[in-house]
């Protein structure tokens, strides 16, 4: 049993990195709330199928980064839409498998009704 190591702190400061470049593109951006929710759904769908019969192998970054999304849009009076590069970008990673993280699919399952709630 190969363990997964947690939260060291050289990832800890990539996510960071991460989502501090996608938090500047969405507050850059113009754009609609329902754009944006649609394109998280949409990587998630891309990740949820590329994870479906390994699940131990995910971009870690890319969920965190959709949650902040979710919650800088509620904190956030006007709505902003995150780009397309910023998506692709989420997308090459987890396609690289650069992250290797433990996810479990209801997590996925959770957050996509999240999104088809609001």
């Amino acid at each position: 049993n190969k363990k997964i190591k947690e939260n060291s702190d050289s990832d800890i400061l990539y996510k960071e990195k991460e989502w501090t470049k996608v938090k500047e593109k969405i507050i850059n951006t113009e754009g609609d709330n329902y754009d944006l929710k649609r394109k998280i759904k949409s990587l998630e769908t891309k990740i949820e199928s590329e994870n479906a019969s390994k699940l131990s192998n995910c971009n870690q970054i890319a969920l965190d980064a959709i949650k902040k999304v979710k919650e800088e849009l509620r904190s956030v009076n006007n709505e902003k839409n995150i780009c397309k590069d910023i998506i692709s970008n989420l997308h090459e990673k987890v396609q690289d498998g650069k992250i290797e993280s433990q996810l479990n699919a209801t997590k996925i399952y959770k957050m996509n009704m999240d999104i088809t709630k609001e």
